[in-house]
């Protein structure tokens, strides 16, 4: 049993070995590419080599640099807030909604890059988003920033890729408005600040040759809060491509629908008050890709 455990941490060790170098060190071309995935194959334990099948192969079958596959585009994304609720001690509940009151139909633009070598995917994005009081010049709900992220396909099959990734935002979100408290018959100012989101989650690309005579695939996503502001989000989008070449132009239709919520604190009647925003979002809208 300790021979048998000393011989697969042997293989384990071997293989860690071939991973660093095939990832630090330039492979020529596609025989020296498979030669190298052969050793590394053959250092595994059988168990571990016999997942290819389901998982796709453990290495590229051509070089490194063969397999970089990256995108980047614009996206105009039309904002529609479900619920924007805001509670505090001295105001119990106001809906923003109505009390601030939101604009309803707000615009996010975005500008997006993601560039994957092999299973990895690192990605930037850059939004604009606030959903003005419709009063002018009397504060709006703002979440605008960069936001990076890692990805990692779990699975890499050439019709169907699945895997786990994570976003960091550089920016908080805020509230800054004046609202009329209705009930009281009293203004004040409200101006409140989460802290910066950390997620994580999982996604799924369904990639067939074509989708009803289209060259289409399908993608979905769900992300989680970690730390922070918290952030949760559904999403998916069909994608049209002519072909995945470089240089390629396409365009992503997408859905997704996001909870997002922090509490902050904010003197309200020369007292201070602990308040919590808390909101439910609709996103749709259109990419323009350039594949590189």
């Amino acid at each position: 049993m300790k021979k048998s455990c000393q011989h697969i941490g042997l293989k384990v060790f071997v293989w860690l070995l071939v991973t660093i170098g095939v990832a630090l060190g330039p492979i020529s071309g596609p025989a020296c590419a498979q030669s190298v995935a052969d050793t590394f194959l053959a250092a595994l334990p059988v168990s571990l080599g016999g997942l290819e099948q389901y998982i796709g192969p453990l290495l590229p079958t051509e070089s490194i640099g063969n397999t970089f596959r990256s995108e980047t585009g614009l996206a105009i994304i039309g904002a529609y807030p479900r619920y924007a609720m805001l509670r505090g001690k001295d105001v119990r509940e106001l809906d923003l909604r109505d009390a601030m009151p939101m604009d309803g139909y707000p615009l996010r633009h975005d500008l997006y890059t993601n560039l994957r070598i092999w299973r990895l995917g690192l990605k930037a994005i850059y939004s604009d988003f606030d959903a003005l009081n419709k009063q002018r010049n009397r504060g709006s709900f703002d979440f605008s920033g960069l936001t990076v992220g890692c990805d990692v396909d779990l699975v890499y099959q050439p019709w169907f890729q699945a895997g786990v990734g994570a976003e960091y935002h550089f920016y908080e979100p805020s509230l800054n408005t004046s609202i009329w408290n209705v009930p009281e018959s009293q203004r004040f100012d409200i101006n409140i600040q989460g802290k910066r989101p950390i997620t994580a989650g999982a996604y799924a690309r369904y990639i067939p040759p074509e989708i009803l005579g289209f060259p289409v695939h399908g993608e979905a996503y769900f992300k989680f809060p970690v730390q922070g502001t918290k952030i949760t989000s559904l999403g998916g989008a069909l994608v049209f491509r002519p072909q995945i070449y470089r240089f390629d132009l396409g365009a992503r239709l997408s859905l997704e629908r996001t909870w997002l919520s922090f509490n902050g604190e904010c003197p309200v009647a020369n007292s201070a008050d602990d308040w919590r925003l808390d909101t439910e979002w609709d996103f749709y809208g259109i990419q323009w890709l350039i594949y590189f």
